[in-house]
């Protein structure tokens, strides 16, 4: 487990000491025991007077408390919402990497730098031919003239 995610964990042990009991009763042993196992020896600064909005949190106890909110602490109707929030959340994330990496768009790029360099290249081969057609015009008619 990613030491972010071990110092979030402990932020959260710290902030359920401070939780009620109803709270505390509604997330099971399991997930306590395996926040008191996986928890690292990173020291919050917790401070029980202010809110959690005020508290300057790692964004993996957000992450973490998150979870516990919709899993646990939420009502069902609350649960239904927050869940189909985060299918919605990750749904989009997905279709901006699709569209990011998809085929057609990898390649899109590049496609336009060569018909941009095709392009250059014929305009270029143009002004040479028109240029080498002058020079070969007025060498004609220096002979003629001569």
């Amino acid at each position: 487990m990613k030491e972010a995610y071990r110092n979030g964990l402990a932020e959260v042990d710290e902030i359920l000491k401070f939780a009620d009991e109803e709270s505390l009763k509604k997330i099971p042993e399991k997930f306590k025991e395996f926040i008191k196992e996986n928890k690292s020896n990173y020291i919050a600064k917790i401070d029980p007077k202010k809110n959690l909005d005020e508290q300057d949190l790692l964004y993996e106890t957000k992450v973490i408390l998150s979870v516990l909110y919709r899993d646990y602490w939420s009502s069902e109707e609350e649960r239904k919402q927050l869940i189909e929030k985060d299918k919605i959340e990750l749904q989009k994330i997905e279709n901006e990497k699709q569209e990011k990496y998809s085929y057609d768009n990898l390649f899109k790029k590049k496609q336009v730098e060569v018909e941009k360099s095709y392009d250059n290249e014929i305009k270029s081969l143009v002004v040479q031919e028109s240029l080498f057609k002058k020079i070969l015009n007025k060498i004609k008619r220096f002979f003629r003239l001569g």
